[in-house]
């Protein structure tokens, strides 16, 4: 029995201990149910990895050279994706990601096997070489002894005669008949179809790394996305599919920064719009939006909704006011969307924002590094020699200063503007989106609306937004926004208009309210942290999470790294040693449970650009 089958009927056999009803489930206790997520994880994992080599050996087996005589077409199926749908309930989409595995793991499989087959049959070849010219040689040495013993013998036989001339040795060749072996190229893809076989990683989470590393083009090479997936190895084992496409995606965009503007155009040429009237007179409206477009829909149906949604909560009285009325209006939450954008095309550019999005206008903003700015604009009034780092950001200016992004990079001068780095390989992050845009849609924004620069440390903290007052302000919640990309907590892809400010050591005990002493957390986790008792260290300039005992019994801390993609590298974790908890440092400072501070109820401005944002919480 192979690894595989064992593993196979240890999680069966688990899964099977547990029960087969909603009865038996529910006698488990707590600890039961935390443990059977194991189990139940292996088995889908292995029978997803047993789907996908079935899908591989259907697709194999109904090659298009074998016609109607392949297996899919035999049993009636147009192509092997159905086949596969048919046999796995899967929809097609999934069913064709599923077979993309199984394809890519029949291919290195037989690459690999016919590698290994052209080795040894390079080492027949060498050795079959070697033996021949060892032949050749001892013959050679053979002659020559033949050749010195005539001689002799006729010179004892004939000493009166001239010596009998010696015949040239034989020049020592090799086997004519032996060809050099082609070597085989095992793909890229391999280590993806080894980790998958080995259990690292589900086949979702392989054809996620396939997704988002793309294919060779003539600026990335085998060797470049090889480099790049052993990277991805250490990174990915424990994040679902749509963790590891993002960062696979992310990957490929720091690889071909030039081709993130032809992807750009991609998407622009993959929009859609559909508007038909149905029979019975209702309106149907489909689309699919590039992300530039996409994202100021997503800002203008958050801003509209988001109190139904669960998003941040409002403590600024006319905020407040306008959030209850949108969670007591009776109307369903579809119905408040399309009566509002309706509304909206109604009012066009003259509605008001005080009466449609609860005192803030939906934005969009582009989070961009200093040197990644493709053109030299003069900074705006900046204390720039506080720190040897810079960023910067696109975004409306009608709705104020937005934030702006870290750069490790040198080549921000003394007065903040960009360095020389070249425009086609600079691109920034619409914030809340994984799409990266290109330095042309960059400068188009700049040009339109300018930008607002936020210097940060070498360690990655803004350095010109801190005040010695009580409460978070707007600028340092911009700051945040930029920092911490959306909700650090693990796991969590909250944008960060949808982010609260936490104080980690909160002003009752002192806490000041720097930008470094804060970190941003959805509603729910902010509530979670406070109501089940975690705790947040500041610790080697990175934010460690301390789970509560119950939790943890050992409250190993588990690192909280930014969600923004270009502040993602800038602190390598694995460089970043936590003090143990409880240990008295200077920069740990744990938050603390209990009541939550009175919040900022001053500040009328839009405290972070994009969705509607919420004030402060400690």
């Amino acid at each position: 029995m192979n690894i595989m089958a064992m593993e196979l009927t240890r999680a069966v056999a688990a899964v099977a201990a547990l029960g087969s009803s909603s009865a038996q489930f529910s006698t488990l206790t707590d600890a039961q149910v935390l443990a059977a997520r194991g189990p139940i994880a292996d088995l889908l994992r292995l029978s997803n990895t047993a789907a996908a080599l079935l899908a591989g050996t259907i697709a194999h087996r109904s090659r298009p050279e074998l016609g109607q005589s392949g297996l899919a077409a035999r049993h009636g199926f147009s192509t092997p994706t159905l086949m596969v749908q048919d046999a796995t309930g899967l929809s097609r989409m999934e069913a064709g990601r599923l077979l993309a595995v199984g394809v890519l793991m029949n291919e290195t499989e037989t690459a690999e096997r016919r590698a290994e087959e052209a080795v040894r049959e390079a080492e027949r070849v060498a050795q079959a070489t070697a033996d021949a010219l060892a032949d050749a040689e001892r013959a050679a040495e053979l002659d020559a002894v033949r050749e010195a013993e005539r001689a002799a013998a006729w010179a004892t036989l004939h000493p009166d005669l001239p010596p009998l001339p010696v015949a040239a040795p034989r020049p020592v060749l090799p086997m004519a008949t032996v060809d050099p072996v082609e070597p085989v190229v095992v793909p890229w893809q391999a280590p993806i179809l080894h980790a998958v076989t080995a259990g690292t990683f589900s086949p979702g989470v392989g054809d996620a790394l396939l997704r988002g590393l793309g294919t060779l083009d003539q600026a990335i090479t085998a060797e470049k996305l090889a480099g790049a997936l052993r990277v991805l190895l250490v990174e990915v084992p424990g994040m679902h599919t749509e963790q590891a496409y993002k960062r696979a995606r992310r990957m490929r965009d720091d690889l071909d920064a030039a081709g993130i503007q032809a992807r750009e155009k991609q998407a622009r040429d993959d929009t859609t719009w559909s508007l038909w009237r149905r029979a019975d007179g209702m309106v149907t409206l489909h689309a699919l939006l590039a992300p530039e477009q996409g994202e100021m829909w997503m800002a203008t149906y958050d801003a509209l909704t988001s109190p139904r949604r669960g998003g941040v909560r409002f403590v600024d009285p006319e905020r407040a006011a306008w959030a209850q009325r949108v969670k007591d209006d009776p109307r369903t939450l579809d119905q408040i969307a399309a009566d509002s954008f309706t509304q909206l095309l109604k009012l066009g550019a003259d509605a008001d924002p005080n009466t449609m999005f609860g005192g803030r206008r939906p934005v969009v903003q582009i989070i961009v590094t200093e040197p990644d700015r493709p053109t030299t604009i003069a900074d705006p009034a900046a204390d720039t020699t506080a720190a040897p780092t810079a960023g910067s950001i696109a975004g409306p200016a009608r709705t104020g200063p937005a934030p702006a992004a870290e750069t490790t990079e040198s080549g921000t001068t003394q007065s903040g503007t960009p360095g020389s780095r070249s425009a086609t390989s600079a691109f920034g992050y619409l914030e809340g989106n994984p799409a990266p845009v290109s330095a042309e849609t960059i400068d188009r924004h700049l040009c339109d609306t300018g930008y607002l620069g936020i210097l940060f440390s070498q360690s990655g903290q803004p350095l010109n937004v801190g005040r010695d007052e009580r409460l978070f302000n707007r600028e340092q919640r911009r700051a945040l926004a930029a920092r911490d990309g959306g909700c650090r907590w693990p796991g969590c892809d909250q944008p960060p208009s949808w982010t609260e400010a936490h104080h980690i050591k909160m002003w009752s005990d002192q806490g000041p309210s720097n930008i470094n002493f804060a970190i941003s957390l959805c509603a729910h986790h902010h509530m979670l942290l406070h109501n089940r008792h975690w705790t947040i260290h500041l610790q080697n300039d990175q934010y460690w999470l301390q789970p509560p005992i119950e939790i943890d019994p050992e409250q190993t801390l588990i690192a909280l790294p930014s969600k923004n993609p270009l502040m993602a590298e800038h602190l390598p974790l694995d460089q970043l040693l936590p003090t143990p908890p409880g240990a008295d440092t200077a920069d740990s400072h744990p938050s603390r449970d209990g009541g939550l501070d009175q919040l900022d109820q001053r500040d009328g401005d839009d405290p972070t650009p994009g969705r509607p944002h919420d004030d402060d919480r400690n």
